[in-house]
C-alpha cells in the first residue's frame, strides 16, 4: 500500500512538474522542469525496486532543484507551492516506509467464564458453597430433626431459677 501511494505521488508530481510547456503558461522553467520530472522518475523508480533510502536521497535532490528554482525565480509561487505539497506527502510515505511504527502488542485472549487473572474484586457469581446458607441444626431453619417445631427451649437447661 505504501508503495502505491509513493507512487501515486510520483504520477502526481510528474504532473505538475509537467512533460513540457514554455514557462509563461506552466509557472515553471522547461529546464528546470525537466530536471525535476527526472528527479521524480527516480523516487519512482528506487520506490518501485523497495529502495527506500534511495527513494529517500532522490527526493532530497528534488527538494533541493525545487528550492533552486525558487531562488532563481523560474517558478511561480503556485506552482512551487504545488510541487512542495507533492514532495512533502512522498517524504511522510518514505518516512514511515524507513521508519515503521512499532506494532501494538497483543491483547490477551478473554475465554468466557474463566475468572482466572480477574483482579478487579469483584464478584462475578458462580460460588459454590462456603457461604452460611442458615442451613443446619441450631439456625432455626426447621433443619434439627424436629420439622420446624423445636423442642420448647429457648436457650434454658430446664434448670431452676438461680
Amino acid at each position: 500500500m505504501m508503495r502505491r501511494r509513493v507512487a501515486a505521488f510520483a504520477a502526481g508530481a510528474a504532473l505538475v512538474v509537467g512533460l513540457s510547456g514554455c514557462a509563461a503558461s506552466t509557472g515553471l522553467d522547461a529546464d528546470a522542469g525537466a530536471q525535476m520530472q527526472q528527479s521524480v522518475v527516480e523516487v519512482a523508480e528506487a520506490v518501485a525496486a523497495g529502495d527506500a533510502a534511495a527513494a529517500v536521497a532522490e527526493l532530497d535532490e528534488l527538494q533541493a532543484q525545487l528550492d533552486a528554482a525558487i531562488n532563481n525565480d523560474v517558478v511561480s509561487a503556485a506552482r512551487a507551492a504545488r510541487i512542495q505539497a507533492a514532495i512533502d506527502v512522498a517524504r511522510d510515505d518514505l518516512d514511515a516506509l524507513v521508519n515503521p511504527a512499532p506494532e501494538p502488542s497483543p491483547t490477551p485472549e478473554v475465554v468466557p467464564g474463566d475468572d482466572e487473572g480477574d483482579d478487579t474484586g469483584e464478584d462475578e457469581g458462580g460460588d459454590e458453597g462456603g457461604g452460611n446458607d442458615n442451613s443446619g441444626p441450631g439456625n432455626n431453619n426447621g433443619n434439627d430433626g424436629n420439622n420446624g417445631n423445636g423442642n420448647g427451649n429457648s436457650g434454658n437447661s430446664g434448670k431452676g431459677k438461680g
